[in-house]
């Protein structure tokens, strides 16, 4: 029985061609999907002879089941595991027992999906390489990199950087890629933003509207459209939460809420002011709210009529419009809060609706903004 005769000298070893990676890093399959050439060269003292005898012919090419090849396998494949390298590629051997080998393949590989920051993400992959022979066959890498001399762009991923290093009787070949998310953003995240500022709008609508109630529910389902769109992308079991996710929820969540304010404000909007009059607990808080967010003053709200020469201490000719304006506005506030019988219903419903406009248009720019930084800097 014959030993070990194959080895992997210096300069000797294995190298990958990478010409393509496939459409995209699937989400959520968590899978990488790439086609490759695998250089791959060692020394045999089988097959060495001297080109004088034989004419001077340096170089042959042979038969791939004629010839000892390695056994090498994808370890992390989400394939059938089976030997690479197909029968009809042949192999170049020169004078020397140096045997080159050239099998393309098709790997599909695990890639554990990093979706914080999705669709501004950059995901790491390897494929590992090892060997099944039994006669001690140490894999060496040629060099430290793929090379990318026949990659061709990918539409979807942009390719950063790869590298080669060697583990426990493997080759664990790493590429970086980073997504193209101009497809995605304005097709995905334009629509949401736009929808998300739209929204809001659901406050301007006049409650005597038919339709006021049917835009918030129609806006809500419409979040439900996108957010199931962008769950069909993402991996169900992924280790961290995408903020897009968390975004598109609190969006969700904040239509329902809308649903509900809306339904509130038309509630409100019809009560009748006979039979329920306004708590003064509630005209208290209205009116509040009222100057806090600088609403005009409502229609019904009688200007009270003020005598120039009241104003204390103050001549008639000394006093200027600007010093009586001021005066007429502090007791026109005064007299809304004194008196409760000017405050109706349709007047809460519709500070309601102004109140919570403004509120949510502030909340919603705040949040929004400081989502999109948190996932451009990350």
């Amino acid at each position: 029985m014959r030993g070990p005769r194959q080895t992997f000298p210096t300069n000797d070893g294995l190298r990958v061609l990478l010409p393509h990676v496939h459409q995209r890093v699937q989400h959520a399959a968590q899978k990488l999907t790439s086609t490759a050439w695998l250089m791959v060269t060692w020394h045999d003292d089988y097959l060495t002879w001297d080109p004088k005898s034989f004419g001077g012919v340096e170089r042959i090419f042979a038969d791939p089941a004629q010839v000892w090849r390695p056994r090498l396998a994808i370890r992390n494949t989400m394939m059938d595991i089976r030997q690479l390298g197909n029968d009809y590629v042949v192999l170049q051997v020169d004078h020397h027992g140096r045997v080159t080998w050239y099998p393309a393949e098709r790997f599909e590989t695990y890639c554990q999906v990093i979706v914080t920051y999705f669709p501004l993400d950059v995901q790491t992959c390897t494929w590992d390489i090892d060997s099944w022979d039994a006669d001690g066959v140490d894999l060496q890498a040629i060099k430290l990199d793929i090379d990318h001399s026949f990659y061709g762009n990918n539409g979807a991923w942009e390719l950063v950087s790869s590298n080669v290093s060697k583990g426990n009787n493997k080759l664990v070949f790493q590429v970086t890629l980073k997504r193209r998310p101009g497809l995605l953003i304005l097709n995905l995240i334009l629509p949401v933003m736009l929808l998300g500022v739209v929204n809001i709008f659901v406050f301007t609508v006049p409650p005597e509207s038919e339709e006021k109630l049917s835009f918030a529910i129609t806006t809500l389902l419409s979040f439900g459209v996108f957010l199931s769109y962008i769950l069909d992308l993402l991996p169900s079991s992924a280790e961290t939460m995408s903020t897009m996710t968390i975004a598109m929820n609190g969006q969700f969540i904040l239509s329902s809420l809308f649903v509900l304010l809306t339904i509130l404000v038309l509630r409100l909007h019809l009560r009748d002011d006979n039979k329920h009059p306004v708590p003064k607990s509630l005209q208290s808080i209205i009116v509040k709210l009222e100057f806090i967010f600088r609403l005009g003053p409502p229609s019904t709200k009688v200007v009270p009529v003020v005598e120039v020469s009241t104003l204390p201490g103050q001549e008639d000719e000394q006093t200027t419009t600007k010093e009586v304006e001021r005066f007429m506005k502090k007791a026109a506030r005064k007299m809304v809060f004194d008196n409760h019988e000017l405050m109706t219903w349709k007047r809460v419903s519709c500070s309601l609706d102004k109140i919570l406009f403004r509120f949510f248009l502030l909340a919603v720019a705040i949040s929004s903004t400081a989502a999109w930084i948190y996932v451009y800097l990350g």
